[in-house]
Order: C-alpha cells, then structure tokens, then sequence
C-alpha cells in the first residue's frame, strides 16, 4: 500500500490579441491553480511461478481542496477582470501489471 498527499500548483500566462476591433489591443491572462489531495495506491501481488507474478490495483486521488484565480490584465474599457473559486478534483482508476524479480 502506497499513500500520501499530494499538492499541484499551475500557472499559466498567455497574451490574447483582439483583432475584433479596429484598434487592436492586447491583454494578459494569468491562470493560477493550486490542488490538494489524499492519494492511495494499493496493490496485490499474486506469484504464480518464483519469481513471476502479476500487480492488480486501484489508484485514487480523492481531492481535499483547491482554488482556481484567473487575472486579465487592464483593458481600455476599465478594471481587470478577476475570476476566483475553489474546487475539488477526484481522479479513480485501476493499475494491473507484470512482474519478473530475480
């Protein structure tokens, strides 16, 4: 059994072109992500020869807590707009393998 907590932080900054005016203009968004997660990996090893075996197992990262900010930066039309929440993200899965140890 394998387990632990497990934090991912992003962030990501584009520079987005309007062209849908005459006048183009040009903006900065900045996407910050932070998440936060209790991750369990247990696995069963069944021998069927010395030395060979096969891994069945489940995968889970139950997600405790999170945010999302998204800033663009100052536009002609007035004050950045600011986006902010937070979430949860939960991934579950399987993991099945081969195994040869000598």
């Amino acid at each position: 059994m394998r387990g632990g907590v497990t934090y991912f932080h992003s962030t990501n900054e584009s520079t987005i072109q309007d062209t849908s005016t005459t006048d183009a203009t040009s903006f900065t968004r900045t996407n910050t992500t932070n998440l936060t997660a209790l991750t369990l990996d247990p696995e069963l090893v069944i021998l069927v020869a010395p030395h060979f075996g096969f891994m069945l197992g489940a995968v889970a990262d139950i997600g405790l807590g999170g945010s999302f900010h998204v800033e663009e930066s100052a536009s002609v039309t007035g004050a950045p707009p600011v986006l902010s929440w937070d979430e949860r993200v939960s991934a579950y899965g399987m993991s099945a393998g081969v195994l040869g140890f000598f």
